[in-house]
């Protein structure tokens, strides 16, 4: 039995009899299953492992979170960003091309702003209303 086999058979059986005949193959466990009775019979090291592991665990989902969090931003923003494109490309479209302080002011817009935008390209006839209705919004 090659040595990984043994560690899992280790893991996999520790606190059974049948353990015993695993540890004589090899030294590194008998080692292992000593360091593992002691801690388990010393109340304050479970202790402390419980609250290490509780730690790292907190740590992991504070982690997880926190990525969740940043790629929900992330798309939001991308989002934003390419609403705020297609807007500035329509109204070039429709317009000439737009002042670069009207861009700004676009892609600077809500959300809402952006949609009430989107839904005048037909109504809006030029750049003084396109800054109107972002100034009144």
């Amino acid at each position: 039995m090659e040595a990984i086999e043994l560690w899992l058979n280790f893991i996999k059986k520790a606190g059974k009899e049948d353990i015993k005949e695993i540890i004589k193959r090899k030294e590194e466990l008998k080692i292992a299953m000593d360091m593992l009775r002691k801690i388990s019979a010393d109340e304050r090291l479970r202790e402390k492992y419980a609250a290490q592991e509780k730690a790292r665990l907190d740590a992991v989902s504070s982690m997880k979170y926190a990525e969740a969090k940043g790629e929900a931003k992330g798309r939001a923003g991308g989002m934003a960003e390419g609403r705020a494109d297609t807007i500035i490309k329509q109204f070039t479209k429709k317009l000439g091309i737009l002042p670069a302080s009207l861009q700004e002011k676009i892609r600077s817009a809500s959300l809402s702003t952006m949609d009430l935008l989107a839904e005048g390209i037909f109504d809006i006839e030029s750049t003084d209303e396109i800054l109107e209705l972002i100034e009144k919004n």
